[in-house]
């Protein structure tokens, strides 16, 4: 976690450097001095690299020069102090990309010993040629020259493998590989990256100067173009084409070294890996030297194109092809070293990105040369990203920076097709032989054929025919009459297929039609008989329906009439009951009223009372 939050701080303070604004003043006895504007923003970097702010205020305005033992402060202009602000940022942030590499190899580390296999991934920038190209387009396409050369002499290896065990003639099949051009840019003491390197040691040289020399030693090389004006540019002919650099830029991008003041600050910070990243020595390809390898590491002599390389591709691919060596020009010495890599710790006056590139391209290289390659070409059909849009133009400059173009060329150069006997007569046996004739797979009948076609320049192996693309193309435009002719006769025959096809589809069909009309009149005769079947059973059990319908009706008539008859017999009793009840009541009523009739003759009042309540009374029944 302290780690974790120490690197955060580094990082922090990367993104803040770029922050802290330098301005100038002039004083009339010193000249131009530079300032920081805003100490906010420096506070805050230094506080990041646990630094003290008045000294990393001081590195950046000022130089510390040693002459005779003494040391003497020297003011920094404006575009001095900037610059040094700069290679801080990019010495803390390049140091501790290798120190987290360099952290997680061991983690990464299977603990086996002897050989482990692996597999790397290597994906760089492609081949580039803007409007302007400086010198971050000159290392990236020197990187693809030297891709491109790898490629070239590892499909000519593999192709010349082939064509010795088919007992092929080798010097029959060449190619024009780009060699040249890489002794042109790497070697030393007298190649373009070594001149720069060179030029680079001297205060007073200016990318003028650089352009001078340059032109001085290579514009009588074929791959190199000198400006009709003399300016500060010059063109270099890759294999992709032609680009044209400008050198404005050149020596500072080159030199591009952290002054020894700001080392020495660094590595009195209280962070411990700001310490670890500014007092580990740097290896030959600019990263951090592991704990491990810094003394132990043995330098590596291994020039880039070496013909003593030790690798399979780089050794065997070159026989018979001779080493091109640059034609000297007037400031080329007489003898020429290859380029060596040195010790595993650079020295101080070889830090420059120049040499830390090579460094690392060798190293690359060595790495891919003791491994099996695969090669895969990523085209963007469109700048868009959009799907089912396809742009010819950008395809093409796609596959001609990334070599596809130059790869077609050199097949194209050697035998492109390489067919087996088998199949050779196969396609080709019509040319010499009937169709009914059999043909043995054979050299000789394949030397029969290819006489007979009148083709030169053809070669004949152990096991195939090695043919060259115009070959195919002339075996192609003989076969077209055959195949013409082929497509006649089938057409015929096919044709005559087609009409008895058609007529016992005819007579099949007529089958069909006869039995489905079959089919139709059986369905409506048994259709038919069927209803009548149907009818003559729905009358029965209508009838049958009729009858029981018509008893079950009578029945229940004879039940209803006989309890008619019973309720008239209950209903006479009843009301005969009812009358002889009714009788008696009156009777007893009437013997009522005759008795009160005879109290209320001697009493009105009482008789008065008799007669509202027989009239208010209800009858009785």
């Amino acid at each position: 976690v302290q780690e974790f939050e120490q690197v955060c701080s580094i990082l922090a303070s990367i993104l803040n450097i770029g922050d802290i604004r330098i301005e100038g003043d002039f004083h009339s006895h010193i000249g131009e001095v530079s300032t920081i504007s805003n100490k906010i923003k420096l506070g805050d970097v230094a506080q990041l690299l646990c630094l003290e702010q008045e000294h990393l205020a001081k590195a950046f305005t000022s130089t510390h020069v040693i002459t005779h033992g003494e040391t003497i402060v020297r003011p920094n202009t404006v575009e001095q102090a900037i610059d040094i602000r700069d290679a801080m940022a990019k010495a803390l942030y390049g140091r501790l990309f290798s120190w987290i590499v360099n952290k997680i190899n061991p983690e990464l580390h299977s603990g086996r010993k002897g050989n482990v296999r692996s597999v790397g991934i290597l994906d760089i920038f492609g081949f580039e040629n803007f409007r302007v190209n400086s010198f971050e387009q000159l290392c990236i396409n020197i990187a693809n020259e030297q891709l491109q050369f790898y490629f070239n002499q590892h499909v000519f290896a593999w192709e010349q493998g082939e064509y010795e065990q088919e007992g092929i003639d080798i010097k029959r099949v060449g190619y024009e590989d780009n060699r040249p051009l890489l002794e042109l840019l790497l070697t030393r003491p007298m190649g373009l990256l070594a001149l720069l390197d060179e030029e680079s040691k001297f205060p007073r040289a200016s990318d003028l100067s650089l352009a001078v020399k340059f032109h001085g030693n290579f514009q009588t090389l074929r791959y190199y173009n000198k400006p009709k004006d003399g300016g500060p540019t010059f063109t270099i002919l890759h294999y992709a084409g032609p680009v044209t650099y400008e050198t404005l830029g050149f020596l500072e991008k080159n030199r591009d070294t952290l002054k020894l003041d700001v080392s020495q600050l660094l590595r009195t910070s209280e962070n411990p890996i700001v310490q670890v990243l500014f007092q580990t020595p740097l290896s030959r390809t600019g990263g951090l030297s592991p704990a491990s390898t810094v003394s132990k590491a043995p330098p590596s002599a291994t020039p880039l194109f070496s013909r003593k390389a030790p690798p399979m591709y780089f050794a065997s691919a070159e026989r018979g092809y001779p080493h091109s060596r640059l034609a000297r020009g007037p400031h080329s010495p007489r003898g020429r070293t290859p380029l060596s890599s040195g010790g595993t710790v650079t020295s101080k006056s070889s830090q420059t990105v120049s040499t830390y590139f090579i460094n690392s391209l060798r190293d690359l290289m060595s790495k891919m040369l003791n491994g099996t390659p695969h090669f895969v070409r990523c085209i963007r059909p469109n700048e868009l990203k959009s799907p089912d849009f396809f742009q010819p133009d950008k395809v093409l400059v796609q596959l001609r920076y990334t070599g596809v173009l130059e790869t077609t060329r050199i097949r194209r150069e050697g035998f492109s097709h390489r067919i087996l006997f088998q199949d050779f007569i196969q396609r080709y046996k019509v040319i010499h032989f009937k169709m009914t004739q059999r043909v043995s797979a054979t050299p000789a009948s394949c030397v029969c054929i290819l006489n007979k076609t009148g083709l030169k320049s053809w070669a004949v192996g152990k096991t195939k025919i090695f043919l060259k693309y115009y070959h195919v193309e002339k075996l192609g435009k003989l076969l077209a009459g055959y195949e013409r002719a082929a497509v006649v006769a089938q057409r015929v025959v096919r044709g005559w297929l087609a009409r008895k096809r058609v007529a016992l589809l005819r007579e099949e069909k007529r089958h069909r039609d006869a039995a489905k009309i079959q089919a139709a009149i059986r369905s409506f005769l048994a259709k038919c008989h069927y209803q009548k079947i149907l009818d003559h059973r729905n009358h029965n059990a209508t009838t049958i329906q009729r009858v029981v319908k018509g008893w079950l009706c009578r029945k229940q008539f004879a039940k209803l009439k006989a309890r008619q008859r019973a309720a008239i017999v209950i209903q006479a009793v009843v009301r005969c009951w009812l009358a002889k009840r009714l009788l008696w009541r009156m009777k007893q009523e009437a013997k009522q009223r005759k008795d009160g009739y005879y109290l209320c003759a001697s009493d009105p009042f009482l008789c008065n009372n008799f007669r509202d309540v027989q009239h208010s009374r209800p009858a009785v029944y």
